[in-house]
């Protein structure tokens, strides 16, 4: 709604490898603009800081932990930043990975996944929604367990994504939430 121009009332990300910026109306007819794309894999989340008056757009890249979240930001939404690593999984989580895909495996509550092949692979961290909140960040890192790769052509994994908390200050330096308790986590088959 600050936005002068009534064009640019609406905006948005696209595209499935950068992020091409879009703007629009009423949130229905969209332009893409002629500027840069904003480099990304598959994921992103995007939002309005209206304290610092700065868009917030979180994209995924590979790094030696897996997928990653970078952080791209912009004043004008015309011009963003070049993305910076700002959150990746580590040890803790490739250990908490080993002990919630067997969980998931050995209990017979939840459904076993199709492909199971015992691999010891890395979490990674999927994407992260960010939430500005009274002046400090709320994240919700999407961590990725995965329990077997899918052959080709397919090429990727069967997994279990759960989201666990975060909170920054700044947008770079991130503190994990209750000892990475899982916030949003997947339930057992009911029928």
């Amino acid at each position: 709604e600050s936005d002068p121009d009534p064009k640019r009332r609406y905006k948005g990300l696209f595209n499935s490898s950068n992020r091409y910026l879009g703007t629009s109306p009423d949130g229905f007819e969209w332009t893409m603009l002629d500027v840069p794309p904003i480099p990304s894999a598959d994921e992103s989340h995007f939002t309005y800081d209206e304290i610092s008056g700065q868009y917030i757009a979180m994209v995924k890249h590979s790094t030696r932990w897996g997928r990653s979240v970078w952080l791209s930001t912009s004043k004008d939404f015309e011009h963003f930043s070049e993305p910076e690593l700002i959150f990746h999984t580590d040890e803790v989580d490739w250990e908490n990975c080993r002990k919630r895909v067997r969980e998931v495996v050995e209990n017979p509550a939840y459904i076993t996944p199709p492909v199971v092949d015992d691999e010891d692979y890395i979490a990674e961290t999927y994407h992260m929604a960010v939430m500005p909140y009274e002046g400090f960040y709320i994240g919700f890192p999407r961590i990725f367990n995965p329990f077997g790769a899918v052959p080709p052509p397919e090429m990727n994994f069967t997994r279990i994504n759960q989201v666990e908390l975060a909170v920054s200050r700044d947008l770079y330096s991130w503190d994990r939430v209750a000892d990475r308790a899982l916030f949003l986590s997947i339930e057992p088959w009911d029928g």
